[in-house]
């Protein structure tokens, strides 16, 4: 029964203060509708686009060096990392400087915290999110539709320029890390080429394979024949069947084997073709040969990795792939002057009974007594 007399009480009281809450809530409603024509139309664009696998620029990737299959659609990190661009500084100030934010803003360039203001004024008008399909959407309010196209757009292709650069960044310091190896292999290959040219000349040492049967066979055959000779001279000797002349041909044959063989065995010949000098270069040729062909097969797989990269380097692969372009915007994005209006009259009429209700419950009250007496 309380609760009924209260509710008809309320009722009552907000009857009698009818015409005053009618006239603020009529006021309200001017008010916001006169307020509300007066904020400008702003309209919004958003361009939408996925992030790139940074797959596409590995050159074994694009070479199809690997068995593992190319990713086209990067993962968590390269979307993160679009969105650090996206939120960066950097990229608000290229947006500041490209679109002359300062003066389209009508912020005075010569205050000192100009900086500070437009991109304050450009955060409110500049979003980027993650999509719950991990795509990634720019949206750029501006009350110029075609501004706010052309700069969403111009965003989206300054966030795939500076993740490219990252990328592009990272391969050439590998190009240079490349460039000062294969420096240094190059000069330890001329060293071992002026190494193995200084051994095979002291060592008379050309081709290891084809020199070590010449020698063996030469100087079997000029032993043989040696040992030949000697044999027909004693037999002359003994027989005395051979006139002097051949006799000393015998021996001077005899003496010209014997020199050879010298020449081809001994230690102090002077010649090129020793089998002592052969020897003692033997194990230090084929070092420096097997050291030589080590190294040149290791430049040579690093030049083959180093142009692959550099091709990767010199390739246009983006890091973004793109959904939606940013339209020209034919509905403005705000004001919602309606809504606005409707607000207004709910916040005017719940102002205006909470009121009424306080006026009509504590009208009877002396507040300077109850002020006083306190």
């Amino acid at each position: 029964m309380n609760n009924n007399e209260n509710l008809v009480g309320i009722i009552a009281t907000i009857f009698k203060w009818r015409k005053p809450i009618i006239y603020l809530v009529v006021a309200a409603t001017i008010l916001s509708i006169g307020v509300s024509l007066l904020l400008p139309n702003y309209y919004s664009s958003t361009t939408s686009f996925y992030a790139a696998s940074t797959d596409l620029a590995k050159p074994e990737m694009i070479f199809g060096l690997t068995g593992k299959a190319m990713e086209y659609y990067g993962g968590d990190g390269d979307i993160d990392r679009l969105l650090t661009i996206a939120e960066s500084n950097e990229l608000k100030d290229y947006l500041v400087d490209t679109f002359k934010l300062l003066d389209h803003y009508e912020i005075d360039a010569k205050d000192i915290k100009s900086g500070f203001k437009v991109r304050e004024v450009l955060e409110d008008l500049y979003k980027v999110r993650k999509t719950k399909y991990d795509a990634i959407e720019l949206t750029v309010e501006d009350k110029d539709r075609v501004f706010a196209a052309k700069m969403v757009n111009a965003a989206r292709e300054k966030i795939n320029d500076f993740a490219t650069a990252l990328i592009k960044d990272s391969q050439k310091r590998l190009l240079s890390t490349f460039e000062k190896t294969m420096d240094e292999k190059q000069k330890e290959i001329n060293g071992l080429d002026q190494n193995l040219i200084d051994s095979r000349k002291k060592y008379g040492i050309l081709n290891i394979e084809s020199q070590s049967g010449m020698l063996g066979v030469l100087i079997s055959k000029k032993e043989s024949s040696l040992v030949g000779s000697k044999g027909r001279l004693q037999m002359y000797q003994q027989l005395g069947t051979a006139n002097k002349d051949t006799i000393m041909i015998l021996k001077a044959s005899i003496k010209g084997l014997e020199d050879e063989l010298r020449e081809l065995t001994s230690p102090s010949s002077t010649t090129s073709l020793n089998l002592t000098k052969f020897n003692d270069g033997l194990s230090k040729v084929e070092m420096l040969q097997q050291l030589h062909t080590q190294s040149r097969n290791r430049l040579s797989y690093d030049m083959d990795r180093y142009n692959m990269i550099r091709n990767a380097y010199e390739s246009a692969v983006p890091s973004i792939i793109l959904i939606e372009n940013g339209q020209i915007p034919i509905v403005k994005s705000r004001p919602k002057r309606i809504m606005i209006v409707l607000a207004s009259i709910f916040a005017a009429l719940l102002v205006s009974v909470i009121g009424v209700l306080l006026i009509n419950n504590y009208s009877d009250i002396n507040w300077k007594e109850e002020l006083h007496g306190k």
